[in-house]
């Protein structure tokens, strides 16, 4: 269920972590080179999903088919992922990007985690 590898629109991680943060925030948790979370409140996740499927294409959970173990292996080191949960993806040459949503018991808040990670080197 991974995209394929893909130069159809290269992701600057800069720019989606810009972004995102431009549709507004409640918090922000954490900013690195290769992380960012953020807490957003209910009413900018339409705007938010806009932007999120503009650089990564759709969500690819929930789904009905399970995670390839690459996916799976890289989104356990944050949290992993629940049913209630999205979770997007792109592959971009041996670059990944993943935007966890996680929402909140509240109904009110949801976490934001964007991620990049560099493959391993397969010998």
């Amino acid at each position: 269920m991974l995209p394929s590898k893909t130069r159809d629109k290269d992701i600057r991680f800069n720019e989606l972590k810009d972004e995102l943060k431009a549709v507004g925030f409640d918090t922000m948790r954490i900013e690195r080179e290769d992380y960012l979370e953020l807490v957003v409140t209910t009413d900018k996740l339409g705007a938010l999903t806009i932007k999120l499927e503009s650089f990564l294409g759709p969500a690819i959970w929930p789904s009905q088919r399970r995670l390839e173990a690459m996916v799976e292996e890289r989104i356990k080191e944050f949290g992993g992922i629940m049913t209630d949960q999205a979770l997007y993806f792109k592959q971009q040459l041996e670059e990944i990007f993943l935007v966890m949503l996680w929402p909140w018991k509240d109904s009110q808040h949801t976490t934001i985690k964007v991620i990049r990670g560099i493959l391993p080197l397969r010998h």
